[in-house]
């Protein structure tokens, strides 16, 4: 460089362009990092979407048949539907007998959940779901998961009910020690036991349920209802640690290493999209328009679900 005879402007030269250079360095690194992390997941990616798709749509891929009774039909069959919410929350009030009672006008007034109906016969399973709106039943036919009724037994063991009864004591005092006074503290769930038995010469499986101190042993021959749609569901659902080392060990470390790539995604794409000026119009409206989306549905869903 025909520069380098003139001390401080090759001093000034190197300073200007160094930050340059690590810049550019930096950006291109960001740019790797979301690309290959992107294609490192693409099979996780596109089994999140999957699953919830099947999620939002109970009878994809699934083994059902659907109908619909109409409202004329259960009618027809002497359907007495439920009264509207303002006319049962009218009749309410008026059955509790609180004189200083009174419907608030600013308050939510409506039906959460849907009644539901559901049987079963020698070969199928049988649900009904109604719609008050409209008065119709959705009807869902599938294949029965099991081969005859299971049998039960009640059978409480001492070892099992000492077990929780210590561990719910010794819970109510540690939590009295650090000044906490819980109210009716007891048993929510307990641990399954999962056995194989043998019984009259054939192998059947079994599972006691400690909380309940119910023994329920399947039919001969029987095996757990295994399909694709259920398996993919159950995975998209698993999370947390376990306590032994294995697959879901694996499992939940991937689904935390999901976690921060959709933040890295996120922010990288972010600083990409910036560096092309001629986009950032484009996609300040894109940005603005999925923000003001996401609070306007989150503040509803918020009212329906919080």
């Amino acid at each position: 460089m025909k520069t380098l005879r003139f001390g401080r402007v090759r001093l000034i030269a190197r300073v200007s362009w160094r930050p340059r250079l690590r810049w550019a360095q930096l950006r291109l690194a960001i740019r790797r990092v979301h690309l290959y992390s992107g294609l490192a997941l693409v099979p996780f990616v596109a089994l999140y979407a999957v699953t919830a798709f099947l999620f939002n749509h109970p009878s994809a891929a699934a083994e059902l048949e659907l109908r619909t009774l109409s409202r004329a039909d259960l009618e027809a069959h002497g359907r007495s539907p439920l009264p509207p919410p303002l006319v049962l929350a009218e009749q309410l009030l008026a059955a509790a007998g609180e004189s200083g009672w009174a419907l608030d006008p600013e308050g939510e007034l409506r039906y959460r959940g849907r009644l539901a109906l559901q049987g079963r016969d020698g070969e199928r399973e049988h649900t009904l779901s109604f719609d008050e709106a409209n008065g119709a039943a959705l009807w869902t036919q599938r294949p029965r998961a099991t081969r005859g009724e299971p049998e039960r037994r009640a059978l409480e063991l001492p070892a099992v009910r000492e077990a929780l009864a210590s561990t719910t004591q010794a819970a109510l005092h540690a939590l009295r020690s650090a000044g906490e006074e819980p109210r009716d503290l007891r048993v929510r769930s307990a641990p399954v036991l999962e056995l194989g038995l043998v019984a009259g010469g054939e192998k059947r499986r079994a599972s006691y349920d400690l909380a309940k101190g119910e023994l329920v042993v399947h039919p001969a021959g029987e095996e757990r209802a295994r399909s694709l749609r259920s398996f993919l569901l159950r995975l998209h659902t698993a999370h947390g640690y376990p306590a032994e080392l294995g697959a879901r060990t694996a499992w939940a470390l991937l689904v935390d290493l999901m976690a921060a790539a959709l933040v890295l995604w996120v922010a990288s794409g972010l600083l990409m999209w910036w560096q092309m000026k001629l986009l950032r119009r484009a996609g300040l409206v894109a940005l603005a328009t999925g923000g003001i989306a996401a609070l306007v549905l989150g503040e509803r869903m918020w009212g329906l679900l919080a």
